[in-house]
């Protein structure tokens, strides 16, 4: 109860995502060292933890396993009204670890942004079959006492520099990217170069979807690719 309260006070100090995730932190059992025991270790708590909350088109919202995230509290970022840590999420099935990013986001004192990042997580939902080629590949959004909402994602790159040319072969992949989109029934809402991610072996992936919605007249499926 103590804890609860600390986190709650925390919540009214202009730090209050780098506590709350130190909080989260602390409740994360002690898990096994080696690999052979970590995969026991998930396998005993597998039922309890979901990897894939996307049904196609639909967004659930899931408590997560602190038993099976760790983040790394040395890489969050603030933003506007959230932040953006990094993290690793346990595969039961295989004991591996997902390395994953994760948007953050304070529902009581930003409880228009938490509607925003369910909007997005609904988007990515609808986009389902597009998950890991040209968006990321989501594993969960999820709910944190009500306090919280995270959306966790796979990494996809560093973002396009807004200060460096584009090469023709690079603006060829963003727009077939985004094409990928637009042939679903989507717009993405924000063509910023921020908003598209090159990885090291040259994918480009289109993220950020809050303003991701389904387009009302052809025109808009050209004047965002004419942006590109």
């Amino acid at each position: 109860m103590l804890k609860a309260w600390v986190a709650l006070h925390c919540l009214r100090k202009p730090t209050v995502f780098m506590y709350l995730l130190l909080f989260l932190h602390s409740l994360q059992p002690d898990t096994p060292s080696s690999a052979q025991e970590s995969l026991k270790f998930g396998e005993q708590v597998v039922g309890r933890y979901n990897m894939l909350p996307f049904l196609s088109g639909e967004c659930q919202c899931l408590a997560p396993d602190f038993g099976l995230c760790h983040f790394d509290l040395s890489s969050a970022r603030r933003g506007a009204y959230g932040c953006v840590v990094d993290g690793d999420l346990l595969k039961a099935c295989s004991g591996q670890e997902l390395h994953v990013i994760c948007k953050v986001v304070d529902v009581l004192q930003h409880g228009y942004a938490a509607e925003i990042l369910e909007q997005e997580a609904c988007a990515y939902a609808s986009l389902l079959s597009l998950q890991g080629q040209v968006i990321p590949q989501v594993y969960g959004f999820y709910s944190v006492w009500g306090i919280l909402r995270m959306l966790a994602m796979e990494t996809v790159g560093d973002a396009l520099p807004e200060d460096e040319p584009i090469g023709h072969t690079l603006r060829t992949k963003m727009k077939v990217a985004l094409k990928s989109i637009h042939d679903t029934g989507f717009i993405h809402g924000d063509t910023a170069r921020r908003n598209f991610c090159s990885t090291a072996d040259g994918n480009v992936f289109l993220v950020n979807l809050d303003d991701c919605r389904r387009f009302e007249d052809q025109s808009e499926l050209y004047e965002e690719m004419r942006r590109v």
